[in-house]
């Protein structure tokens, strides 16, 4: 029982990932762009939301204080009260 509720909860998140991954491919345009360029602005957006998951994920308050995580790894200030950039 708790195993088929794990593998329920392990199948639903990849789903998950994998819309957000077709969304980030979507949204990357291509007109004007060369395979390489599509691949490496895919990658960086890829590559944000894998950092953005490790912050989201870590045990500090406020993902690690926006002066330490995520204003360090993205460039970008973080609000802790309100959560947005």
């Amino acid at each position: 029982m708790a195993k088929d509720m794990l593998f329920g909860e392990l199948r639903h998140r990849m789903k998950n990932l994998l819309a957000v991954t077709q969304s980030i491919a979507r949204h990357t345009t291509t007109n004007g762009r060369t395979a390489k360029q599509f691949r490496d602005d895919f990658l960086g957006r890829f590559g944000a939301l894998v950092e953005a998951q490790n912050l989201a994920l870590s045990k500090s308050p406020c993902w690690q204080s926006s002066s330490n995580g995520f204003s360090r790894s993205t460039g970008h200030p973080l609000d802790c009260q309100t959560g947005r950039v």
